[in-house]
């Protein structure tokens, strides 16, 4: 059990992926421009708009432009066509996402925005299950070069991201804005931590001599 654990510990080490720096900012500013929103001074230049809403409306685009640069290669690489239309889709649906938010100002629609953004990133990285070629040529995360049970590690980013959905609903539900922004940013980050520690493990086991013995053993 000892040597298990150490091997763990010592696989954790040296594989967990980095946080990305750009999303760690992305996320202090959206609780710093949410907590200075409602300063006097915050509340006074908003126009009306609330906190929660103009720290949304700041966040989504940040967090556009560091999710497209990530794939930008890729995208830009497509013909002049499928390219042209990658780029007028994604931005407009940028543009769109902030005007709505804006205009609507809702604590409730912002807040679900980013539980409906979880619930789609659930769904991608669950559709890899069936379509593998997803997860190792379309998107990009620490575990697409897997040679071994990539789709059990997009599974666990499933539930990762579905488990981003059912916080962000409850705690909406539990109407607590200030609850749900501090479980907002802390899930993004230990959350993540949590799904690849699981990522981790579920390596070593299957690469476990005990359970390739029992494999071989189980072949006709």
């Amino acid at each position: 059990m000892k040597n298990a654990v150490s091997l763990y510990r010592d696989a954790l080490g040296q594989h967990m992926p980095r946080l990305d720096g750009k999303k760690i900012i992305a996320l202090t500013l959206f609780a710093c421009i949410y907590l200075g929103a409602q300063t006097e001074l915050g509340q006074a230049s908003s126009d009306g708009i609330s906190p929660l809403v103009i720290a949304t409306a700041m966040y989504v685009p940040f967090m556009f432009a560091v999710n497209f640069c990530s794939v930008k290669a890729m995208v830009l690489s497509l013909p002049t066509i499928a390219r042209d239309a990658v780029l007028a889709s994604t931005w407009g649906v940028m543009l769109i996402s902030v005007a709505a938010v804006l205009y609507i100002n809702s604590d409730v629609l912002a807040a679900r925005y980013f539980s409906i953004s979880s619930a789609v990133y659930a769904m991608v990285y669950a559709y890899g299950l069936f379509h593998r070629e997803m997860l190792q040529n379309y998107l990009v995360w620490p575990w697409r070069k897997l040679h071994m049970a990539v789709g059990a590690a997009g599974m666990i980013m499933a539930f990762y991201y579905l488990s981003c959905f059912l916080l962000s609903e409850f705690l909406i539900a539990r109407g607590n804005q200030g609850l749900w922004v501090l479980g907002r940013v802390l899930w993004a980050v230990f959350g993540l931590k949590l799904a690849h520690a699981l990522v981790i493990l579920h390596q070593l086991w299957i690469r476990s001599p005990k359970r390739r013995a029992r494999f071989e053993g189980a072949r006709p």
